[in-house]
């Protein structure tokens, strides 16, 4: 009935949050750098952008929604470039990184290879790709040196991965929304004696 509809929750969310609240439970190597120095991460990541190929595309907005029973899940973002004319199509992720990039050949990071995966299926389906490859080219902030990581993904497989973190963050998103539905009901039927 009409109720049930107006109790329906939109929820916004962006790719990097998502991925951060599924992925990054225990991890204790967390790299401050892109949060305490965001203009020089954005200033890095401009020039990278613009010393990629002219039919390179930066900062691709992406979206993609999801209804349950009780909410509208939307997924959001920016896609730091795309390489559209490469067969299949390249998604690629730039972080800036204190650390240095024989760490990252040696340690995967998988909030990182979340984001572009994510960014990846939602593209890919967007399209009706049936495969697509990406990158996560990290820039080391004290030498300035490069490094890029590339994976090859089915479409197929990116969606699993991407239901999956879907469905663990909306058990405790429809957790929250079902509390707030209780506690918004109550506070309806409330009489105040004044």
């Amino acid at each position: 009935h009409d109720d049930e509809e107006i109790l329906k929750k939109t929820l916004k969310i962006a790719v990097r949050d998502l991925v951060a609240y599924v992925l990054r439970s225990g991890d204790l190597s967390f790299e401050f750098s892109a949060s305490t120095r965001p203009l020089e991460a954005l200033r890095i990541h401009q020039n990278i952008q613009q010393a990629r190929p002219q039919n390179y595309q930066a900062e691709i907005a992406v979206s993609h929604q999801i209804e349950t029973e009780r909410l509208t899940l939307i997924i959001g973002g920016r896609i730091d470039g795309i390489f559209p004319d490469t067969q299949p199509v390249l998604i690629e992720e730039i972080k800036t990184s204190t650390l240095s990039l024989d760490h990252h050949e040696h340690n995967e990071n998988p909030v990182h290879w979340g984001q572009v995966k994510c960014y990846a299926y939602i593209f890919a389906k967007a399209h009706h790709l049936a495969e697509i490859d990406t990158r996560l080219t990290y820039y080391q902030v004290d030498t300035g040196e490069m490094r890029s990581f590339h994976q090859h993904h089915d479409a197929q497989e990116l969606a699993l991965y991407f239901q999956d973190l879907v469905s663990k963050y909306l058990k405790w998103a429809e957790t929250i929304v079902e509390w707030e539905n209780r506690r918004d009901d109550a506070i309806r039927r409330l009489e105040f004696p004044f």
